[in-house]
């Protein structure tokens, strides 16, 4: 009997290893800053102290590596191993407080004066970036502010350019980086590799294109250090140098050169999440590079210098989801991922991309374009619901999505820094390729797009170019429908050799042109059931130019509205300048927009400003109820059954009384 109950036990026991086995033993490890590597790492009171451990440590599927929240760490956090199906390693946080930091710099100490309001100090590492108490400093530069004047003659592909104002000695400015503006949408960085005084030329090497009285300014020059805020880094000696504010001492601050790479960096590592976790002035805040089924959730992101989450997934596929983060005055760009299935992009908040005074200007050549969210070549997913306030340049850029929905996304202040560019901006990747198959833009509030005309030799605002939405070259087969694009300084829409797309119940409020078509690459676009209400009388309606074929596009059942215009509606019909027409000549004339209605929308205008979503629902009496068309769409912009009543409603919102009926319901007032 005895033998066999432990021939039981036995059983059980290895059915338990068994299991157990199969399970991966998937623990959770806890890492504190007053924490013991020595300990097993496998509670709080046992916890690990450095991130070097966790480094050292492999990792199995399930597992899970908590960080104590309160904490920073100044140091590289690598992914070591994969998760698998189901079992994925996470990277989290417990306790109580503030979020766990990673750190991409490490404090400076032992300042000395130099000169002046100079101070030095000896770093035993590369400082990419300085910070003081949290605010990002200005590499010493000239000019202090503001561009200095390209003289060359013409537009010229040259290895150098000319400046009177260089009254510098020879080789004055060699190993600096020279930025300058080439185009209205990008900014280059050139190494100068030697500078001449007698002709007063800086030189680059290999040829690159420069414009007469176009901008540039000079980064990294040690004798240019002149001004409170400016630093410079002396790779050769180790040393940082820094002005203080007059009459102040670095001991009065907390000083901080960031050094690392990255916060947390991932290669070739799959089913991996990160949560709750906060990354701060690391060259990019979290790198996933080259790998499958990865998460980011609920973590925030404080001035990283180039990146704030940067993800390249592998060519066979895989998803990558970035969900309810936030980013905050990243250098280059706040988001950038590339390639995958299922990049899902939703419910983030950023804030002040490459906003002015931080662009990241790397050490090494290259043109720049400052996206505040750039995803390339999705197949499959969203981007979806998130905030972004003030951005250099496009607010969202998509380039050749299949697959894919940009949704509910509000995108305010874009466009600072540079021109040419919409808050959401989707191109193709080159003719003929088929780069937008089942995509569609939808939902999205869009406003303030503003355009920066500095460093250009443009006084004229038309030059902004600061649109909000922009469908590029070879931006075929895309839908946009139910946006709302209000106070653009450039156009509401723009098209520009952007074939077959569809436009529907769209509103465009108070732009430079509401919606605009550029380009011979316009045909077969489809515009129905959208407001134009151009606000100035310096604004349009509709703008259709030369190259854009008349009769291969189809405009109908729109609202034009502009009150202060008596031709509000253009075509640039032969020669230099536009043609100008009312509505009616417009219908006589071209034979577009037999249905559309020259009227007030009437919008409800909540907030007296025009400035939420809700502000262009349309009152009972306006004429865009049931003016519409079916274009078979089912939702509003606020997700109202289309219709409503007997026909669609034009522009973005269905006209709604108490809650919304079956479709095809007439809904009347009745007054006594």
């Amino acid at each position: 009997m005895k033998k066999n109950i432990f021939r039981v036990l036995w059983l059980i026991t290895f059915v338990i290893f068994i299991l157990s086995f199969n399970s991966g033993f998937c623990a959770t490890y806890y890492v504190k800053n007053s924490g013991d590597n020595n300990a097993s790492g496998l509670s709080d009171e046992s916890a690990w102290q450095t991130i070097s451990k966790v480094n050292s440590t492999s990792f199995k599927p399930g597992d899970t590596i908590l960080f104590k929240r309160g904490g920073v760490w100044r140091e590289q956090l690598t992914v070591t191993s994969s998760g698998s199906e189901g079992k994925p390693i996470t990277y989290s946080a417990y306790g109580s407080g503030n979020n766990p930091e990673i750190n991409g710099a490490d404090v400076i100490t032992g300042w000395t004066q130099y000169s002046g309001d100079i101070y030095v100090a000896s770093v035993s590492f590369e400082v990419k970036q300085l910070f003081v108490d949290g605010e990002r400093q200005q590499i010493a530069r000239w000019p202090n502010t503001g561009w200095a004047n390209i003289d060359n003659d013409g537009y010229q592909f040259t290895n150098w350019l000319t400046c009177n104002d260089l009254t510098q000695p020879d080789d004055y400015w060699n190993g600096c980086n020279l930025v300058h503006r080439d185009a209205l949408y990008s900014i280059t960085v050139r190494k100068i590799t030697d500078s001449d005084q007698s002709d007063k030329r800086i030189y680059w090497e290999g040829n690159h294109g420069t414009r007469r009285n176009w901008g540039f300014f000079i980064q990294g020059c040690f004798a240019e250090l002149n001004t409170a805020g400016e630093w410079y880094y002396d790779s050769s000696g180790g040393k940082i140098y820094w002005q203080a504010p007059s009459g102040h001492t670095p001991d009065e601050y907390t000083i901080e050169g960031s050094t690392r790479d990255a916060c947390i960096y991932s290669l070739s590592k799959s089913y991996i999440n990160i949560e709750n976790i906060t990354f701060r002035y690391g060259d990019r805040g979290v790198d996933i590079h080259w790998a499958l089924h990865n998460s980011v959730e609920n973590c925030k992101f404080y001035q990283n210098n180039v990146y704030g989450l940067r993800g390249t997934c592998s060519d066979s596929g895989g998803y990558l989801d970035v969900v309810n983060n936030y980013f905050s005055k990243a250098g280059y760009r706040s988001i950038y991922i590339s390639n995958g299935n299922d990049i899902n992009v939703k419910n983030n908040k950023i804030v002040d991309n490459a906003g002015e005074g931080y662009p990241y200007y790397p050490d090494a050549d290259g043109s720049f374009i400052m996206s505040a969210l750039a995803v390339n070549s999705p197949d499959g997913g969203e981007i979806s619901g998130n905030t972004i306030t003030g951005s250099a340049y496009h607010g969202i850029s998509i380039s050749g999505a299949d697959n894919y929905t940009i949704e509910k996304n509000r995108i305010e202040d874009c466009l600072k820094l540079m021109a040419d560019g919409g808050a959401i901006y989707l191109t193709g990747t080159s003719s003929g390729a088929d780069d937008f198959s089942n995509t569609v833009v939808r939902y999205n509030f869009v406003k303030n797009s503003i355009g920066y005309l500095g460093g250009t030799p443009y006084t004229d605002d038309s030059y902004l170019s600061a649109h909000g939405l922009y469908s590029d070259d070879y931006a075929d087969d895309l839908e946009w429908y139910g946006n709302i694009s209000v106070g653009n300084n450039g156009d509401g829409a723009l098209l520009h050799n952007a074939p077959n797309n569809k436009w529907y119940n769209n509103t465009f409020y108070n732009n430079q042109t509401q919606f605009f078509l550029g380009g011979p690459g316009n045909d077969r676009n489809y515009v129905k059931n959208n407001i134009f209400y151009a606000v100035g009388s310096d604004q349009y309606t509709f703008t259709q130019s030369t190259d854009t074929e008349m009769g291969t596009n189809y405009y109908d059942y729109n609202c034009h509205y502009a009150p202060s215009n008596a031709t509000p509606i253009r075509w640039r019909g032969g020669g230099s300048g536009f043609l100008s027409y009312n509505l009616s000549d417009w219908q006589s004339t071209y034979d577009q927009d037999a249905h559309s209605i020259f009227s007030d929308p009437l919008f409800v205008n909540e907030t007296g400003k025009f400035s939420q979503p809700s502000d262009f629902k349309i009152e009972s009496d306006s004429l865009c109820i049931d003016a519409g068309i079916n274009v078979d769409l089912s939702r509003d912009f606020d997700g109202i059954t289309i219709p409503y009543g007997d026909a669609p409603d034009i522009g973005a919102f269905e006209y709604t009384v108490g809650l919304n009926p079956p479709s095809g319901i007439k809904v009347e007032l009745i007054k006594d």
